[in-house]
């Protein structure tokens, strides 16, 4: 009574959904953890006396068996992971998708079969590469959008999930990177209000406005990309680092 109750505290739940799906097992597993197996072959051995066949021992034949299964029949072998079998007809949104991290995601996810959903605040510059990754084969939609603004953040989240009605993968790559020392920053506090703006508040907007979905679907990916460990001789007190 007490590992019953144990088991079905909240925590303890989460925690034991995770592990099997981790390792692929079915939660209906679980409840014959300790089932009662017994092993007889006393009715084999009855019917195969005098007939000169034996059952052999385990030890014997096991480790064929299981290398055979590992060979051959094991699920893990057929799964493709590659990046096509990743994302191929998956929707994918990259914001900051014009330039740096953010184009060069775009075009790998484009070349690679995925629903490329790109967006930056240039409508000019995201049409020439809009124009570049369908020249080359890709599924692409572009959309314009301000990420430092909230509203702008809500306009973007409402028409993607319009077009598509969900997002597999969420990359926040759009930031900025203000890098002045603290000695040149007192009259300019905004600097750490804009980045924070763009760089945090809008990440965490869509994040807000896509996951929702994700949940429902029971699948979605958010990467954020932060170009911080790219940054050399940074100042320390930096708006970025901060």
């Amino acid at each position: 009574m007490l590992r019953n109750g144990v088991k079905n505290l909240p925590p303890v739940k989460r925690l034991t959904k995770a592990f099997l799906n981790d390792f692929g097992v079915p939660e209906s597993a679980v409840e014959f953890i300790n089932y009662p197996t017994r092993f007889d072959s006393r009715e084999t051995e009855r019917v195969l006396k005098g007939s000169g066949i034996e059952c052999p021992n385990l030890e014997t034949y096991s480790a064929p068996i299981w290398d055979f299964w590992e060979r051959n029949l094991d699920p893990d072998l057929y799964k493709d992971r590659t990046l096509r079998g990743t994302v191929e007809g998956k929707v994918c949104v990259i914001t900051g998708a014009t330039s740096g991290i953010g184009l060069a995601t775009a075009r790998k996810l484009a070349e690679a079969g995925a629903i490329t959903c790109i967006a930056a605040r240039t409508k000019e510059t995201l049409d020439e590469v809009k124009h570049e990754l369908e020249q080359a084969g890709g599924d692409v939609h572009a959309y314009q959008c301000d990420f430092a603004n909230m509203e702008d953040c809500d306009r973007f989240v409402a028409e993607v999930l319009k077009d598509h009605d969900h997002v597999d993968y969420l990359v926040n790559n759009a930031g900025r990177s203000i890098r002045r020392s603290i000695n040149l920053s007192f009259d300019r506090f905004h600097d750490f209000e804009r980045t924070m703006q763009l760089n945090y508040f809008g990440s965490l907007r869509l994040i807000m406005g896509f996951a929702p979905k994700m949940l429902e679907n029971k699948r979605g990916h958010i990467v954020n990309i932060s170009s911080i460990g790219t940054l050399t001789n940074a100042p320390r007190f930096s708006a970025y680092v901060a």
